[in-house]
Order: C-alpha cells, then sequence, then structure tokens
C-alpha cells in the first residue's frame, strides 16, 4: 500500500511538475500520463502537498516524504482543519516548524526549489480563461451543496464573494508572472498549456523533443463540473501562454 509519508533515497533524476492551479485540468493532465505508463500522481487528498510542505519546513530535499513518482500534479492543500493531523507527521514536526507553517499550502508555487533540487525536470503551466477559472471553483463545491471560502491567505479570509474573487485573481496573476520571468529563455523545461484552447498535440511535442513517447489518444478531460459549459476562449486566456 502506497505511503505518502515513507522516507525513500531519492535521487535527483528529472521529474515532470504540473505548477498551475487546481480547477485548470490538473486530474486530466495526471491521467493521460498515467495512462502513457508514467508513475503519475494527483493530490492525495492534500498528502502530497503535506509532504512537500513537511520537508520544507525540515530543510531537507522536496520529494524525500512523497514517493518516487514521475510526474506530480495538484501539489495543493486548502482544507487547513486536517492538517498535520496524522500519527506520523505529528512525530515529525516540531512545535516551531507548526508556527512556520504556510496554510493553505500551494507546493507548486516551489517550482525553483524543484528545478535547483531536480535538474532536467520539465513544468507544466496549465491555464485557462481566468474568468472560467474562477466559475469552475465557484461552482465545485456548489456542486455538492457547499461554499468554495479557500485563498492563499486561508479559509473565509474574505468578507463577501468579490473580495474573495479579487484575491484569487491576484494571485493568479502574480503566479504566472512569476513562473514565466523564471523560466524565461527556456522554452524546453516549460510548457504553457492552456487546457481548453491546446490541443494535445502541443503537450505531446513538447515532451517529444525531451525523449518522451506519448500517445495522445490517451488524453481525456476529468473532473469537469456539471455545471461546465463550453464557451469561447478569452482574449486574456490566448495572450496568457
Amino acid at each position: 500500500m502506497w505511503s505518502i509519508f515513507r522516507s525513500t533515497r531519492d535521487r535527483a533524476r528529472p521529474r515532470i511538475f504540473q505548477i498551475g492551479f487546481n480547477r485548470c485540468g490538473t486530474k486530466s493532465l495526471c491521467t493521460f500520463f498515467q495512462r502513457n505508463g508514467y508513475r503519475a500522481v494527483h493530490w492525495k487528498s492534500g498528502k502530497l502537498a503535506e509532504g512537500i510542505e513537511l520537508a520544507r519546513l525540515r530543510g531537507e530535499p522536496l520529494l524525500r516524504y512523497v514517493g518516487r513518482w514521475d510526474v506530480y500534479t495538484d501539489m495543493e492543500r486548502v482544507a487547513h482543519r486536517r492538517f498535520f493531523k496524522g500519527r506520523v507527521l505529528r512525530r515529525l514536526l516540531r512545535l516551531e516548524d507548526r508556527d512556520r507553517l504556510e496554510k493553505p499550502i500551494h507546493a507548486f508555487h516551489y517550482f525553483r526549489a524543484l528545478d535547483c533540487q531536480y535538474p532536467g525536470s520539465k513544468f507544466i503551466l496549465n491555464i485557462r480563461g481566468v474568468d472560467r477559472w474562477v466559475e469552475s471553483r465557484l461552482r465545485f463545491e456548489a456542486d455538492d451543496g457547499g461554499d468554495y471560502r479557500f485563498c492563499r491567505h486561508g479559509e473565509r479570509a474574505h468578507a463577501d464573494r468579490e473580495s474573495l474573487v479579487a484575491c484569487w485573481k491576484e494571485h493568479w496573476r502574480t503566479h504566472l508572472s512569476e513562473v514565466r520571468e523564471y523560466f524565461r529563455g527556456r522554452p524546453d523545461d516549460l510548457l504553457i498549456f492552456h487546457i481548453e484552447a491546446d490541443p494535445v498535440e502541443k503537450l505531446v511535442r513538447f515532451f517529444e523533443r525531451a525523449g518522451h513517447d506519448l500517445d495522445p489518444r490517451h488524453w481525456t478531460r476529468e473532473n469537469r463540473t456539471r455545471a461546465a459549459q463550453a464557451d469561447g476562449v478569452t482574449e486574456e486566456a490566448r495572450t496568457a501562454a
């Protein structure tokens, strides 16, 4: 049985990291690589992000506690009420580390460290139209009768939906800008993939240059909200890539 927290001798071999936001085809990307024979991991109920954060807090290689995978997707944890409640984590995490803990955990922010620690790795910045992304987030919990109120500052940090959405959009713009700036001049290391507008062949061609053989027939859209409906791609979305 897979254990997210087992300690392994981690080799600094190249990996593939998805470093965009949730509700942007993270599950679709993971499933695509799995069907192509790659060991790909997705979210694991937030344990993937928890393990990476634990390693960061302890000054260890970021993948030390998350097992040996080829592809890492949805490295995020937002439901902070259950952060670090497991028996193993209680033993591992020192009290002073708890005080330094950032909630929620957006482990995809650590793309710089992942790039340095695992040289030769490839990165996928998955995007979509920002307004469509916001709508998807708002629908996500509504489909199950819930209310998605998480942002980078925590849960229910804003008094109204307008402020929450503004925070999401600022987080989106800042992260995309930082990723593009960091990988400037490195087109073979970063793929900006519009999950709704770009054909899967763009993904296949990018990884072909690195020696990967991917079958585009394995591409499907996963985890779409029930209320999702197809419409045009905004100019903002096109220029984001």
